[in-house]
């Protein structure tokens, strides 16, 4: 019982960097201000040739089936008064890999969360004052967090386009991520500097996460043990 109760309580913690990562994924990928900034950064209307307005569109298309409310991010380009489909085969089945990569990201935050719910229940409830040990497990699932995020990021500092092309040789089984920025409009919309930036906000919003909730965490127990035990037990 003993190994199986540090089990859980390790299973816990390591759950907070998963929940904090997987919810900032959910956020960047749903976020029509953060294709619009990518957008504006690096030219992409005078890159691809495509109207501001008809980019805006593009991106609500992709916001609306990365988040299951449409059934194609297929979309209708009108320029040089002609219409055309934006993305081609190859690139229609790479962005459905994508989608299924996102639905797994969203199984998993769901998943972590019951678990967390649940853990924190039954801790709760078997002893009312159990939620010391519970926030200094939050505390130090935050630490963790920013630990992986800072040792990812040295990595990520000096050579980032070789751990974003072993990323795509890691989570995808076919070749169609491979695109060709000449031809392939989903490459010219999103460069490799656009996710480096992701990547980038990404982490930025995590630690932020990690450091606010570790923080409040921390000062709630620095007032709990100056107050005393008793002034903990509510």
């Amino acid at each position: 019982m003993k190994f199986l109760r540090s089990a859980a309580r390790y299973l816990f913690i390591i759950c907070l960097p998963v929940i904090l990562l997987t919810s900032t994924v959910r956020y960047e990928f749903s976020s029509l201000p953060v294709y619009e900034h990518g957008f504006e950064k690096y030219a992409i209307s005078h890159v691809t040739g495509i109207e501001e307005t008809q980019l805006t569109e593009i991106a609500q298309s992709l916001v609306d089936y990365f988040g299951f409310n449409s059934k194609t991010p297929q979309y209708i380009l009108e320029k040089n008064g002609r219409s055309s489909p934006l993305f081609g085969p190859h690139e229609l089945i790479h962005l459905e890999d994508v989608r299924n990569l996102l639905s797994t990201n969203n199984t998993v935050f769901y998943g972590t969360l019951a678990y967390l719910v649940l853990y924190s229940l039954f801790s709760l409830a078997k002893r009312r004052n159990n939620w010391q040990k519970l926030a200094r497990g939050v505390f130090h699932g935050c630490l963790l967090t920013l630990v992986l995020l800072a040792a990812t990021g040295i990595i990520a500092y000096f050579n980032f386009e070789q751990l974003f092309l072993q990323f795509h040789h890691l989570v995808f089984t076919n070749p169609y991520w491979m695109l060709n920025p000449a031809r392939d409009y989903l490459i010219m919309l999103f460069p490799a500097p656009f996710w480096e930036d992701v990547a980038i906000l990404g982490a930025g919003v995590t630690a932020g996460k990690a450091i606010v909730l570790g923080g409040a965490v921390r000062a709630t127990l620095f007032l709990c043990l100056r107050n005393g035990e008793k002034a903990c037990e509510g």
